[in-house]
């Protein structure tokens, strides 16, 4: 993947900015911290996210069981700002990725990647399928795909 450089600002987008895009940030900023990486600022928002509803319960139990708060996270609407903001734009599903390029075409779209592509040994059209409804295996599963995802995007940038 030809990656813009240099990434300073990193965007997770879900559909809700409820589960996945959460976790996502939640895993890059402690692997940044942990790392050494602050100079990294990363966000998150849903492409039909409404503002300021909280991580659903199961999302804070499972980041919980995995040592990461998110209890005060709060959603937010993907936006043109935001996408001019990020250096690199990371969606959970490919329709999320199309759905930001029928909304704003005239952007630089070249920054918008699927986050599971990033995975060791998956292509770049692996997608994160959302836990929302599931069970808590299920949010498991996904906190799992993505730490892994996000690992490999991080050893990509770094």
């Amino acid at each position: 993947m030809n990656l813009p450089k240099p990434v300073k600002r990193i965007l997770f987008v879900c559909y809700g900015n409820l589960c996945r895009s959460v976790l996502a940030e939640a895993v890059m900023k402690r692997l940044q911290r942990d790392r050494g990486l602050g100079h990294i600022a990363v966000a998150s928002a849903g492409i039909g996210a409404l503002p300021d509803y909280p991580a659903p319960r199961p999302i804070v139990e499972v980041a919980r069981e995995y040592g990461l708060d998110v209890s005060g996270h709060r959603s937010r609407p993907m936006s043109p700002f935001l996408l001019d903001w990020a250096d690199i734009v990371l969606t959970m599903e490919s329709y999320m990725r199309d759905e930001i390029h029928r909304m704003w075409p005239q952007r630089n779209l070249d920054k918008v990647f699927l986050l599971g592509g990033f995975a060791p040994g998956n292509s770049s059209a692996k997608e994160i399928d959302d836990p929302y409804g599931g069970s808590a295996d299920d949010f498991r599963r996904c906190f799992q795909e993505i730490e892994i995802s996000v690992q490999g995007l991080l050893g990509t940038l770094v």
